[in-house]
């Protein structure tokens, strides 16, 4: 059952840069709630307030619930303008919702079992590749997060949509095949990183001795007038 956060909100009487900036210098934040792809009202937040509500995290996948001057609106988030040098919201759009329609809703993936995953201990890292799911749900059944458990994966091995937890009763906006979530890549191990050093080294070495018996055979044949062949400097 998604988390509902309540808030009241004014309906603004006029709309534009100037109404919006009116907003922001009474210390809120102008947002606009729609409503089957029509602008249904357009509302000004308590700025502090909704801040909160957003910095607190899993925001997109909460029910956001206005009292307007005492008529009580569902919506869920849509999206949040962020201001590019102070990062506080000065914008949101939300989107009107009722109890039977299905509606699309970003769900936080969460990690769990970091420590049971033998490739990671290995050394390999869990290379993220959805953070995030976009799914479709009706407002009683929107998740708070989806699980991915990484218990008993390797280094290559992956995570599939259809292994995430609490998926039952939504389905991704995503269709016709299981994207992946995360994979564990490879990194080598301490002893593997150490087995390939020593590997470099002895070719070094190698590389060093075959070229000193050259420049011997070289020295040599110089001694003795003649020039030496490929095969003399392999000897």
């Amino acid at each position: 059952m998604a988390i509902t956060l309540n808030f009241k909100a004014e309906e603004r009487k006029t709309v534009g840069t100037g109404s919006a900036r009116a907003a922001r210098l009474a210390g809120n934040i102008p947002a606009v709630i729609y409503a089957k792809d029509k602008t249904l009202k357009h509302i000004s937040v308590n700025a502090r307030e909704l801040s909160l509500a957003i910095n607190r995290g899993k925001f997109f996948s909460k029910v956001i619930e206005f009292d307007i001057n005492g008529t009580k609106v569902k919506t869920i988030p849509q999206d949040v303008q962020i201001h590019p040098v102070k990062d506080t919201p000065i914008h949101a759009d939300f989107i009107k919702v009722d109890e039977k329609s299905e509606f699309k809703v970003t769900v936080p993936v969460e990690f769990v079992n970091i420590d049971k995953a033998p490739g990671l201990k290995r050394g390999g890292i869990l290379n993220t590749v959805r953070r995030t799911v976009e799914v479709w749900c009706t407002i009683a059944h929107i998740p708070e997060k989806l699980i991915a458990d990484l218990t008993g994966l390797q280094i290559g091995d992956n995570v599939k949509y259809s292994k995430l937890e609490g998926t039952s009763q939504v389905h991704p906006v995503i269709t016709g095949r299981d994207f992946t979530i995360a994979t564990i890549a490879g990194r080598l191990s301490e002893e593997e990183e150490l087995a390939r050093e020593q590997a470099g080294s002895e070719a070094l070495q190698k590389a060093a001795a075959e070229k000193a018996a050259a420049d011997a055979a070289a020295t040599a044949a110089a001694k003795e007038g003649k020039t030496p062949s490929a095969k003399d400097g392999k000897k």
